[in-house]
């Protein structure tokens, strides 16, 4: 059974060990940090980290054997409805994705933020229509 759910402090170790495989360091702390997990197991985790009015797209990782199933999608989905929720408009990723881009994401052009390659409207984002709304989570 696949679950998606906030991480909790007995599973930073375990998502660790994804990040790490990614040359990706972070103490798991601060921001909105969700993990997917398959019968237990952490498959995939994402962290949106939360500035004044904006946000920050920190990593989407899902383990390599399990990509390709749109799972990253459940994460980022959630994600952004939680910073939503908490007043974020804007969503900004320092590099070029083409998964981001698909989602919805666009390149920044230095109209925002110059620091970061792509932003995302979250409002626009839910509005499209993809597969749900902000009413499913």
């Amino acid at each position: 059974m696949i679950i998606l759910s906030k991480i909790n402090r007995q599973e930073h170790e375990e998502a660790n060990f994804i990040l790490k495989k990614e040359n990706i360091k972070d103490g798991l702390d601060g921001g909105i940090i969700y993990t997917l997990k398959d019968n237990g197991v952490i498959i995939g985790v994402g962290k949106i980290k939360l500035k004044f009015n904006y946000g920050i797209l920190e990593y989407l990782i899902i383990k390599e054997e399990h990509r390709g199933a749109n799972l990253g999608d459940a994460i980022l989905r959630t994600l952004l409805f939680k910073a939503e929720a908490s007043g974020i408009e804007k969503i900004f990723y320092p590099y070029k994705n083409s998964y981001l881009m698909k989602k919805g994401f666009i390149d920044n052009k230095g109209e925002h933020m110059n620091s970061y390659e792509l932003y995302l409207e979250v409002s626009e984002f839910f509005n499209k229509g993809c597969c749900g709304d902000r009413n499913e989570f």
